[in-house]
Order: C-alpha cells, then sequence, then structure tokens
C-alpha cells in the first residue's frame, strides 16, 4: 500500500512517521491481512462477507447486532453452521436497511458482527450507518488499570462506558502499542501490552483520545 513511511517530519498518509511510530493505516492495515476477516458493504442492502485465507472449517456462528452508543440492543440475529471455504471470500449475509429503523438509529447506533469458534472469536467487524463526522458521539468515560509484567512492558486494560470511537493512545517515551487507533464499545475492556525502555515515565505520560474529543 501507498505509502509506508516519511522521510521527514510531517503531516502525510504514510503508515509509520519519520520518527518511526505507527500510525493509524499501520494498525487498519494490519487487521486487513489477519487470515480471516469480516468485511461490510452496502448497496441496495447491507452485506456482510467473509474473507479467508486459512484452511475450509465449519461449525462457527456468526452474531450480527445493532446497538445504539450507550450500548442499548436494538436489533439481533444468530446464524449458526457456518461454513467458509478455504482461501476464498462469500457473501454470508444481507438485509435491508429497514430493518434497523435509521430515521431514528442513523446517527447514534451500529453494527457489530462477530464470527465465533465454539467459544472463542475468530474475528470481529463494526459497520456505522453514518460518516465520522454525523455521528452524534459523546464524550466516554474511559476507565484504565495497568500492571507490569516486564523491566519495559506493560499491558493497559480500557473500559469505557459508552462507544468511545477511534481511540489513539500517545506517550511521550518512545513507546510500542500492541494496538492503536481503535473502537471501544460500551462496558468492553480491552487490553494493550505497550513496551518502552522508560516504560514506568511511559505509563505516566499515557495520553488518550477519541473522535469525541475532535467533535466536541
Amino acid at each position: 500500500y501507498w505509502q509506508l513511511n516519511d522521510c521527514w517530519p510531517v503531516v502525510s498518509w504514510s503508515s509509520v512517521d519519520f520518527y518511526k511510530n505507527p500510525k493509524a493505516l499501520y494498525f487498519t492495515a494490519k487487521k486487513m491481512f489477519e487470515s480471516v476477516i469480516l468485511s461490510f458493504n452496502e448497496n441496495e442492502k447491507i452485506q456482510l462477507w467473509v474473507i479467508s485465507d486459512n484452511k475450509a472449517f465449519d461449525k462457527n456462528k456468526l452474531i450480527i447486532k445493532q446497538i445504539d452508543f450507550d450500548g442499548n440492543l436494538l436489533w439481533d440475529t444468530i446464524l449458526p453452521n457456518i461454513k467458509i471455504k478455504e482461501n476464498f471470500s462469500e457473501k454470508i449475509w444481507e438485509n435491508d436497511t429497514t430493518a434497523f429503523k435509521l430515521n431514528k438509529y442513523k446517527n447514534n447506533s451500529l453494527l457489530v458482527a462477530e464470527l465465533w469458534d465454539e467459544d472463542s472469536i475468530i474475528c470481529r467487524e463494526l459497520y456505522f450507518f453514518a460518516s465520522p463526522k454525523n455521528l452524534e458521539l459523546k464524550k466516554p468515560e474511559i476507565n484504565i488499570s495497568t500492571k507490569r509484567i516486564a523491566i519495559d512492558k506493560a499491558v493497559i486494560t480500557l473500559q469505557s462506558n459508552i462507544l468511545a470511537k477511534d481511540i489513539m493512545l500517545e506517550s511521550i517515551e518512545n513507546t510500542e502499542f500492541s494496538d492503536n487507533f481503535f473502537d471501544l464499545l460500551p462496558g468492553e475492556k480491552k487490553e494493550i501490552i505497550i513496551k518502552s525502555t522508560n516504560i514506568g515515565n511511559a505509563l505516566r505520560s499515557l495520553n488518550i483520545t477519541d473522535l469525541s474529543d475532535i467533535e466536541n
């Protein structure tokens, strides 16, 4: 993809900046190249596709739900026995937009699709009915806990009371994050491993922002 990095400090669409810090594109591309992914597509209907680089497998369960940004369930469906072909992409679900009451919930709800293998989740994809600038985002309360696991590593656990969209983690130290620029659903806990030669100061200076900070 274009482009990998910057050759000087600049605002650009690169995936790695001049100081070798991964940007949003880096983490998005990392997810796109996972062995099994889900992808929403909207034409006359909303479609869900699965793309698999793995061998064929079955006995999977697909859960799709519509929730508002506070976490209230608005609609859901469960499809058992989803069969995934080897090295293949296939449409596995579609529905009319009329099912989701978009006259009321277009700007404050989303679809969450999860593909499960027995008791473990294989992959997940989110679908927003409106563009980011039109979403009715509120400022979330994000709780954070930290745990040192090595001299240069720690695990941070994030949990939000409402949808936190496009969370960005940053520190004044040169810090490596296992994930960044992600959405956090209401009540969901997410663990991030961070690595830094000065892990104490990296944790103390950790800053968390999300899209609502720009819009509000």
